[in-house]
């Protein structure tokens, strides 16, 4: 028989195998209590309180039907505008926004000044917002 502490005033006589087991979960708890804080998990019953259940601090971010068809309508239309321009106007987009690169970097590859990059920049800007709008894409 071993003597276990249910709390501070109370000390209870248990058998060795009910003790083995208590500490075995006990154990356990705190290895998974552990791991859940390493991975970041955070349960749902922790956000349960006597102000809150919990259902308004759960937030779901993902998007709805309808959003879903908006946002390819969006990105077909787009890529439509996107083949219309020229060669070089898309290489110019591949520069700028895929590989990240300067409008004075663009312009020495291209041994050009980086105003008239930055120029030519412009005027792609005002023709893919004609080119999305005649998609009727809004901003």
């Amino acid at each position: 028989m071993k003597k276990f502490k249910l709390d501070k005033n109370h000390v209870i006589d248990i058998t060795d195998e009910l003790f083995s087991t208590i500490r075995y979960m006990s154990y356990r708890e705190r290895y998974i209590n552990k791991k859940d804080t390493e991975h970041n998990i955070i349960h749902y019953y922790a956000f349960d309180t006597e102000e809150s259940d919990g259902e308004n601090l759960v937030r779901d971010y993902s998007p709805l039907p309808d959003g879903i068809v908006i946002t390819k309508e969006t990105y077909n239309a787009l890529y439509d505008a996107l083949a219309t321009l020229s060669i070089e106007d898309q290489l110019l987009l591949y520069n700028l926004f895929v590989k990240g690169e300067s409008l004075r970097s663009i312009a020495i590859k291209e041994q050009s000044n980086a105003m008239t990059i930055s120029r030519h920049r412009d005027k792609l800007y005002k023709e893919l917002a004609i080119l999305l709008v005649n998609h009727k894409i809004d901003n």
